[in-house]
């Protein structure tokens, strides 16, 4: 069975390449909202990254070997980074979506045909 992290891995991996061939067919396609969709996942998946990163950290200063030396420098641990990654990770992705808000809005007032690249 694999570990959690590596099936988080495999996740990141499949959604940047997914997001990627998005981003791509939104541009041949000339689609503002299928680049906009590939974009959204990209970010999505970004902050997957970091909060594997701040999960590894978190774990490798449970560890006896590296727990002395981490202490000097984060008396107070990682635990405080992984809330701050969800705040980052839900503050962009809320700015992704009011600002494909706005742009449907602008869209709806030129006629509705939507925003073509």
């Amino acid at each position: 069975m694999r570990s959690e992290q590596d099936i988080l891995r495999i996740s990141i991996i499949v959604t940047f390449v997914l997001a990627g061939v998005g981003v791509g067919f939104g541009l041949l396609a000339g689609s503002a909202s299928i680049v906009f969709d590939g974009v959204y996942s990209l970010m999505d998946a970004s902050m997957t990254v970091l909060a594997l990163i701040v999960s590894r950290l978190i774990t490798s200063s449970m560890a006896e070997a590296s727990r002395a030396k981490l202490a000097r420098h984060f008396t107070m641990g990682f635990w405080h980074l992984e809330p701050m990654v969800l705040g980052l990770s839900g503050v962009m992705l809320m700015g992704a979506a009011i600002y494909a808000l706005i742009t449907a809005i602008g869209s709806l007032d030129v006629g509705g045909a939507g925003a073509v690249l």
